[in-house]
């Protein structure tokens, strides 16, 4: 590989991937909002489980705007 090709590819390198970084910080919402219906605790009671549901649809329109 000649310099100038090293020194054309370094320069390809080094220029942020902002596709790749939107990619990655949408996917890091969408896990934060997993992890949390994951770790919500059941509720047993009927309207308190209807208010966990309607929060989880909450929060999934949220991570997807």
């Amino acid at each position: 590989m000649s310099e100038s090709e090293l020194e054309r590819s370094r320069r390809i390198n080094a220029r942020p991937n902002t596709e790749y970084k939107k990619v990655l910080e949408l996917m890091e919402k969408y896990k934060k909002v997993l992890i949390e219906i994951a770790n919500d605790y059941p509720e047993l009671s009927q309207d308190k489980a209807r208010m966990q549901n309607l929060d989880h649809i909450k929060w999934a329109k949220e991570a997807l705007k």
